[in-house]
Order: structure tokens, then sequence, then C-alpha cells
């Protein structure tokens, strides 16, 4: 069976991702409990894509779609970015 992973850019990914450290909390309870809200800003030249993600404790308690601006709303934001070389960096609040 092969399994596809999703496009980083969709909110599907980030549900998957949060679904799996849901899963293993033994894995990231030693990055301890974090009661806190952080958006992402992925730029692209075809669209920009932001999502929260929600953080209670050492669970992943929500991810959302926000609009434009929504980010300065969040506890704190990412904007990662990429060269046009390839080598990437990130932006953050």
């Amino acid at each position: 069976m092969t399994t596809t992973t999703p496009a980083i850019d969709t909110v599907l990914f980030f549900d998957a991702l949060a679904t799996e450290m849901n899963a293993h909390p033994e894995v990231y309870e030693v990055l301890g409990d974090l009661d806190m809200d952080i958006a992402l800003v992925m730029k692209n030249p075809h669209g920009d894509f932001r999502v929260r993600l929600t953080f209670e404790g050492i669970t992943c308690a929500g991810v959302d779609e926000i609009g434009d601006g929504d980010e300065y709303t969040a506890s704190c934001w990412l904007v990662p970015t990429v060269s046009m070389r390839g080598c990437g960096g990130v932006r953050a609040c």
C-alpha cells in the first residue's frame, strides 16, 4: 500500500500532522506544555496559504485555515521564505 503525503500548503497536511502528534504524545511531551496558537504564512506567487495551529498542553487542539492578516491575532506567526537559489529561511514575529 502506497501512502502519499499531502502538499504542505494545505489544511489536510496540518490535520495529518496534528493527528500524528496527538497519537504519540510521549514523543512530544519533552517539548513541554504549551497553550498558544501559532500562525504559519506560506508565501506563493499563486496565492499565499495561512494556517493557525492551536496547542493546548501537549496536544494540537485545532488546525484552521485563516485569512489575510489573521496571523496578527495569533500568539506568534512564522513566514517561511525561499530564495531563488533554493536556500530557505524563516521570518518570525
